[in-house]
Parts: structure tokens; C-alpha cells; sequence
């Protein structure tokens, strides 16, 4: 961090009657002023004409009275006027530009940032070594695959960002939650992340429904801490489903390209698993892309339609 200067001077802030002279410069204030001046003196003069009539006497000092108390607010305003943050929206049209980049996508002010990044672009040092541009070759690839990502309405999120994400999801579901389990991830619900899911399901102030597919390749699969889970899951209010992969010959879920999904509020955002390394989960989050909610919801359903309830797969489980 380079060392700080004892000569940085201060940005200087403007005084109260400069904030009021900046005010009234304004044209259409200068307008509402002069009119407001000009009935101020046709009220005095009218009121030095004649002073026997007490309407005549005291509806001109009323008046008086009423433009200084106008004048007043408007001083009170210009001091008080703050600026209205201008609103964002999701793009609806293709990115024009390095501006709408930063306003539609980035959804920061461009008339801010532009300048900022492009002078920062500008002042890139030139090194003369390969590995330097090698580096910033990588970095400017990776960029374009998140905005090709961004393109398809997705959003790629790992490591504790991603949880944080999914937590902050499920708490505020809207309508359901549909999802799976293959086994390869169920460990996760054993540990305090899992729990603190299971907590923001129960604890969803919209009540959202929660439905759980667990998914094995066969029946030796299921383990007696499996059950336990999924026991827990139904404590918390979640209704769960388990498929085994085996008994389903009309279904080939190896072969789905989907397997690790969640689906929420009807299809408003997708996630789905695609990387759980060192303990850490990958999701690519997909936001209203109807396309990608019809290949997830017929994986879905298919999923549904061939799975057990959980009491009704326990029996199965001690027959075999």
C-alpha cells in the first residue's frame, strides 16, 4: 500500500448560501421567484391605498405573509434536495457498447465507471515477458466465458459465495422448491451446512413447499446413516422421495445430462451442481430461462413419477 500524503488536500463543500444561489439559477425557479416578488410589492402597494375596509386592510398582509412563507420552503428544499439514484433493470436488448455493458449487466453507473476502467485499461504496464501476457490472455479468456455464461442468463458461483447463495435461495423461496440428492453429495447434509438448509426450509417465511429426491444406483447404496438423513430432512417439513436407479430399467438417469439440480419458484432460478471438489460446491445458477426449466423439469418429473415416498421405501429396503 503506498504511503499516505500529509499534502492531500480536501475536497472542498459548497456553503449553505451557495446551495441556495445554485438553487434558484435554475430557470423555472427564477420564474416562480420573480412571480412570487412581483405579488409581494402589488400587495404593499395596494395595501398603502386604503386602510378602512378590513378585508382591503389585512388580505394584502395575508397574502404578504403567505409568498414570504412560500419563499421560505423553497430555501428549505434547495438546502434539503438530494439526488434520486436512477433504477436498473435487466437488459431487454442487446449490450450497445461499453456503457450499457457496465449499466445492464455490471448494473453500475457507467457515467461513473467507464472512464474509471477505460483509464485503468489505458495505463496497463508494458512487460516484456510472455508469461505476463500468457497470464492476461487467461484472465481475458475466463472473462468471456462468464459473459457468455451471463448471455444465457447464468451465473457460475463456488465455495462459500455458493453457499451463502443457496442459503439466502431457499430462505426466500416464493411458491416451492423442488431438488435432488445424488449420493455422491449427501455427505453434506450431514455436516452444520446442511443443517442450517434444513432451518431456513423449516423456517421460510412464505412457507414454501420443499420436495427431495434422493437418488442411489442401487438399494446396497442406502446405508443406515442415509436413512437418518433423510429421516431429518422430513423433520424439517421436507417431503422426500427416493429413487434407485436400478429398479427403473425405462429410465436411464446415468445417462441425464442433469443429475445434481435444484428448481425454485417454479423454474425463477435453477441451480445446478456442477463441481463438488475439497468440499466445495459449483453451481451454475440459472435465472428465468424457459428453454433451460423445460430440460430440468422433464428430468424432474421423470425423476417424480418412479420414485418411492420415504415410508413407503423403508419396507423395500428391509425386504431386500
Amino acid at each position: 500500500m503506498p504511503p499516505r500524503s500529509d499534502q492531500q488536500k480536501k475536497t472542498p463543500t459548497q456553503s449553505s448560501w451557495a446551495k441556495i444561489v445554485g438553487s434558484v439559477s435554475d430557470p423555472i425557479r427564477l420564474f416562480a421567484l420573480g412571480l412570487l416578488v412581483i405579488e409581494s410589492i402589488f400587495s404593499l402597494v395596494y395595501l398603502s391605498k386604503d386602510r378602512t375596509d378590513s378585508i382591503k386592510t389585512y388580505y394584502p398582509w395575508g397574502t404578504l405573509l403567505l409568498m414570504l412563507i412560500v419563499i421560505i420552503l423553497i430555501f428549505i428544499l434547495a438546502l434539503r434536495k438530494k439526488e434520486t439514484p436512477a433504477t436498473l433493470t435487466l437488459p431487454t436488448r442487446p449490450i450497445e457498447g461499453i456503457d450499457d455493458f457496465l449499466n445492464q449487466i455490471l448494473f453500475v453507473d457507467a457515467r461513473i465507471n467507464t472512464k474509471n476502467l477505460l483509464e485503468k485499461i489505458k495505463n496497463l504496464p508494458s512487460i516484456d515477458h510472455p508469461l505476463f501476457r500468457k497470464a492476461i490472455n487467461l484472465d481475458y479468456s475466463e472473462f468471456m466465458m462468464e459473459v457468455e455464461n451471463w448471455s444465457k442468463s447464468c451465473v457460475i458461483i463456488d465455495g462459500p459465495d455458493n453457499d451463502d447463495f443457496l442459503f439466502e435461495l431457499y430462505s426466500k423461496a416464493d411458491r416451492n422448491v423442488f431438488s435432488t440428492c445424488i449420493r455422491d453429495y449427501i455427505e453434506s447434509w450431514d455436516g452444520e451446512f446442511g443443517k442450517k438448509l434444513l432451518k431456513a426450509h423449516e423456517e421460510n417465511p412464505s412457507n414454501a413447499s420443499v420436495n427431495r429426491i434422493f437418488i442411489f444406483e442401487a438399494i446396497s447404496d442406502v446405508s443406515a446413516k442415509y436413512i437418518e438423513i433423510m429421516k431429518n430432512h422430513n423433520k424439517h417439513g421436507v417431503k422426500v422421495l427416493v429413487y434407485i436407479d436400478a429398479w427403473h430399467e425405462d429410465f436411464d438417469f446415468q445417462s441425464q445430462q442433469l443429475k445434481d439440480f435444484t428448481i425454485v419458484d417454479d423454474g425463477d432460478v435453477i441451480g445446478e451442481t456442477s463441481l463438488m471438489k475439497y468440499g466445495e460446491r459449483q453451481t451454475c445458477w440459472t435465472f428465468k430461462n424457459n428453454n433451460k426449466y423445460a430440460i430440468v423439469k422433464d428430468t424432474y418429473d421423470k425423476l417424480s413419477h418412479r420414485a418411492d415416498k420415504l415410508g413407503e421405501f423403508l419396507p423395500k429396503l428391509n425386504n431386500a
